[in-house]
């Protein structure tokens, strides 16, 4: 039973430190609903552009316009026999006027997404707070002074009426350790007065869970290096920095190179 409590007190709290993150799942997706596509020696290259934050927070948690950057999903179809590696450092993005647009790393991508949570979270949320002595004792039963039990207390949260003489509903069979003292089946360790613990410093938008799976939410939908074995689909992203958008939104270029199982040079225009 004990487990069981504590495994409830561990997800409440992990639900706490994770509010307002949202990781979303990527749905697989036919090739033909793609915005551009391209199929080659039974390999086929599918991909969408996406410029738009809102189209952006459909995959991840933030939009990602605000930080300069713009995303590509691209899926491969490898229906060949063979595996097939995308030379990520050789990847090339342009714009509509045929500049090269840098791609970037996905922990850069998460990084600039957690600054700028933390950058426009309330300056007035609370810090944790932790007093000298964080936890004080309960007095066992025969201790030299009963009275200074906090369940005695009547300003202690943790006041048990039933323990204290001067109440009316005072039980003298229910004394500490007694089968009717719950503290004497719990810890026998209470938080001390003024001691107030934020697990969310950045607000309810934000908490130290929340950083680490906007990390490992941007690392695994991004696309990497490891090869896309036959008969196999991967549906991932690439991320590029754009600080200075173009007027228009179309002529925009995809570049796969030839070589690692692609046989030709790609190209997936927008």
């Amino acid at each position: 039973m004990r487990k069981i409590i504590f495994f409830i007190v561990i997800l409440c709290f992990a639900g706490i430190a994770i509010a307002g993150f949202k990781a979303k799942i990527v749905k697989p997706k036919e090739p033909e609903r793609f915005e551009s596509r391209v199929a080659v020696s039974g390999i086929g290259f599918a991909a969408d552009l996406l410029l738009d934050g809102r189209e952006q927070k459909e995959f991840f948690c933030r939009e990602l316009v605000p930080h300069d950057v713009i995303a590509v999903r691209l899926a491969v179809f490898n229906d060949s026999t063979n595996e097939l590696v995308l030379p990520l450092e050789e990847i090339r993005l342009t714009d509509p006027n045929g500049r090269d647009v840098p791609l970037v790393e996905a922990q850069a991508v998460a990084k600039a997404v957690i600054e700028g949570i933390k950058k426009n979270s309330k300056a007035d949320q609370p810090k944790v707070a932790v007093s000298e002595k964080p936890y004080r004792r309960i007095p066992q039963a025969g201790g030299t002074d009963p009275t200074n039990d906090p369940r005695r207390d009547p300003t202690d949260p943790n006041y048990d009426p039933r323990l204290d003489p001067s109440n009316p509903n005072h039980d003298p069979n229910c004394h500490p350790n007694s089968p009717c003292d719950k503290m004497s089946r719990r810890s026998r360790l209470l938080p001390a007065p003024g001691v107030h613990v934020d697990v969310n410093p950045y607000g309810s938008e934000f908490g130290t869970l929340s950083e680490k799976l906007i990390e490992k939410n941007s690392g695994d939908k991004a696309h990497s290096a490891d090869p896309i074995l036959p008969s196999t689909v991967r549906d991932k992203f690439l991320f590029f920095a754009l600080p200075n958008r173009p007027a228009g939104v179309k002529g925009f270029e995809l570049h796969l190179p030839q070589g690692n199982g692609i046989p030709q040079p790609i190209t997936l225009k927008f």
